[in-house]
């Protein structure tokens, strides 16, 4: 059972609640998930068990990025209780992208599993991309921070890119952090850490931080 909770206070309301015990947490190697990871990893004793999905249709990227987050969050946060899980599948899809974690929540090694799922950008901002698998983004369809079959945390469910752009800002992570994360999904003739500024991912970081 979780006992107690250390809670994070960030930029416009955001909070993060960090449990006692072993936790685990879905990186990408996106702004959002690497973001997290920091602020867990800054902020807990614990161990942190990072579960890394890569799959072909995003060219396996993640397996190359999320080390190099990994990484350099050791080096700002000095926090070695770091075990990475990485796994791979032909696309990212609810089984597929939870089925390790709740492996080991089953087994008890974790006792949650955070994600970093944001909010859409306002209905009035549009970008030149467009894509419905973005719709289940959408704050008013998620329950805030928690219940994804009663073992998620999402604390940054109900903000957007801007907010999570404040947090980087407010905690000194623009140069530190935000270079070495990738949100970009074209795959091919790219090298893993540019962004093709094209995709609505890049439209949305771009949107979000003023840069790619």
């Amino acid at each position: 059972m979780q006992t107690t909770m250390k809670r994070i206070n960030l930029s416009n309301d955001t909070v993060v609640d960090i449990p006692d015990g072993p936790i685990g947490i879905s990186c990408s190697g996106g702004v959002d998930s690497s973001l997290l990871l920091y602020i867990l990893m800054a902020n807990c004793t614990d161990t942190i068990h990072v579960f890394t999905l890569s799959n072909d249709r995003k060219g396996r990227a993640n397996a190359v990025i999320v080390p190099k987050v990994i990484e350099r969050c050791i080096q700002l946060t000095g926090n070695l209780n770091v075990i990475q899980h990485s796994y791979y599948a032909a696309d990212q899809i609810e089984n597929t992208l939870f089925d390790v974690p709740r492996e080991y929540l089953k087994n008890k090694t974790i006792n949650c599993i955070f994600f970093a799922i944001t909010a859409n950008p306002p209905a009035d901002v549009v970008f030149a991309a467009q894509g419905s698998e973005h719709s289940n983004r959408d704050p008013l369809t998620i329950k805030k921070e928690i219940e994804h079959n009663g073992f998620l945390y999402q604390p940054f469910v109900n903000k957007d890119k801007k907010t999570i752009a404040e947090i980087y800002k407010q905690l000194n992570l623009m140069e530190a952090l935000f270079p070495v994360t990738r949100s970009c999904e074209q795959v091919g003739k790219l090298e893993y850490y540019d962004h093709c500024g094209k995709c609505w991912w890049c439209e949305e970081r771009q949107w979000g931080f003023g840069r790619v």
